[in-house]
């Protein structure tokens, strides 16, 4: 074979090599990959069965503080290449451990019975198959050299993946004053002690900057001489370029009056406003700014912001393609059913839970025979499906496309795609105007 690169990010790699090998640590290779609402789908339903409700009263480092909070640190603690199991359960309050356990158990259980991932078990499932010495040896032979970039923003289950790879030809990119993913656990340490897990490693600084302008520069260094880092950027370009203007301003609504004031000061030189751009770290530090801006009478155009793949239309739609790949991914299930006229959480929780359990069972006795149109499976879906929920006889499309699908391996994707757009353009035909509608099919 010719030489080729394998280039993704940490999970997206881990993704891959999971549908290869994923046998070999009990994993079913049709997973599908919950987003942030949908592992919230999980956590919410099992602090309901506990009888637990959101208490902000509970410290921000309490597992049960509120479903978000057990989210975050759950991820936490996995990334950190910690035991939720264990570690959850001690940072509950007094009388709520056994409760924490059972809440993180459940979690887990039920990832396994839906055969669904989050983007941390990505991580830990690949650092699971290189504790398999026949698989390590075959991603030794794979990839002879590595490279990672961004060093100081790895946490400590990736630092782990990569000391088990081939690391006889280990290049690493960093810079530690760059590090701003710590609320993510990323462990800049990995990168300031490279060196002494790696003694024969070479160190090339790369101090010149070919981008900014002295000027940007100059300020840039006057910061890291505040911090313990000892190197300075040095200029490529020569031309000074624009004065650098710092500010300290109180609060939010200070700094998006010294803002304002600073474009319109730039406009009435004559600017032009196509001219002006204002950057910020997240999109949610722009509110205070653009109430200021509506105030005193500056149009703006905001970029950013919400994701496409975050767009409820998108992810309706994800929703039907998830049960296509895996009918066991019950919160695709919830949301698709959710879609239809009178069918609130409860009746799509309940209906969910049973089409669980049937699937499970068609799978354990059918192993080799995927989920496919008969006569006793369509009586049960038209029973749990059509009557009880939708109240009609009417096709529950999701259950047509995957018996299409399983019957018609060969069919072109796209012709389960156009069914898909078809479907959820006529379950929100009456949620939406005319152009409404229109917009988010093109954005589909």
């Amino acid at each position: 074979k010719e030489p080729y690169l394998f280039i993704g990010t940490f999970h997206g790699i881990a993704a891959r090599l999971l549908r290869e090998y994923a046998q070999k640590i009990g994993l079913s290779r049709n997973y599908t990959i919950l987003d942030t609402d949908e592992e919230g789908y999980i956590i919410k339903k099992l602090f309901k069965a506990h009888n637990l409700k959101k208490n902000e009263e509970l410290s921000s480092s309490n597992p049960l503080r509120s479903y978000q909070t057990f989210a975050e640190l759950y991820s936490r603690c996995v990334n950190e290449c910690g035991n939720p199991l264990a570690e959850l359960p001690r940072m509950a309050h007094a009388g709520f451990k056994q409760v924490c356990q059972a809440i993180v158990q459940g979690y887990i259980n039920e990832k396994q019975e839906n055969n669904v991932l989050t983007y941390d078990d990505l991580l830990v499932l690949w650092n699971d198959l290189l504790e398999l010495p026949t698989t390590r040896e075959e991603l030794h032979a794979k990839w002879s050299h590595v490279i990672v970039d961004e060093y100081q923003d790895t946490n400590l289950l990736q630092e782990q993946i990569i000391s088990k790879l081939n690391t006889a030809e280990l290049c690493v990119v960093g810079d530690v004053s760059q590090s701003i993913y710590g609320f993510r656990s990323a462990n800049p340490e990995n990168f300031e002690n490279f060196c002494e897990r790696y003694p024969t490693a070479q160190v090339f600084p790369l101090e010149k900057n070919y981008r900014s302008t002295p000027n940007i520069l100059d300020a840039a260094n006057k910061i890291l001489e505040q911090t313990t880092e000892t190197g300075r950027l040095q200029a490529h370009r020569t031309d000074d370029g624009t004065d650098v203007t710092y500010a300290t301003l109180d609060d939010e609504f200070a700094e998006a009056h010294f803002v304002a004031k600073e474009v319109q000061v730039a406009l009435q030189e004559g600017i032009d406003a196509r001219e002006i751009c204002i950057l910020g770290r997240t999109a949610d530090v722009s509110r205070c700014l653009e109430r200021r801006l509506t105030e005193i009478g500056i149009p703006y155009e905001k970029r950013g912001g919400q994701k496409i793949s975050d767009r409820s239309e998108i992810r309706d739609c994800l929703g039907f393609t998830r049960l296509l790949l895996n009918p066991k991914d019950t919160a695709a299930l919830f949301r698709t059913l959710k879609l239809y006229p009178r069918i609130g959480d409860a009746t799509a929780e309940k209906a969910s839970k049973t089409w669980l359990t049937f699937v499970s069972k068609h799978m354990r006795e059918n192993p080799e025979q995927p989920l496919r149109s008969d006569p006793d499976i369509d009586a049960f879906v038209n029973d749990l499906l059509i009557k009880s929920v939708t109240g009609s006889a009417a096709p529950y499309i999701p259950f047509e496309l995957i018996c299409r699908f399983n019957e018609n391996p060969n069919a072109r994707l796209h012709e389960f795609l156009d069914c898909i757009l078809a479907e959820w353009v006529r379950l929100s035909a009456n949620n939406y105007d005319n152009s409404t509608l229109d917009e988010r099919t093109d954005k589909v």
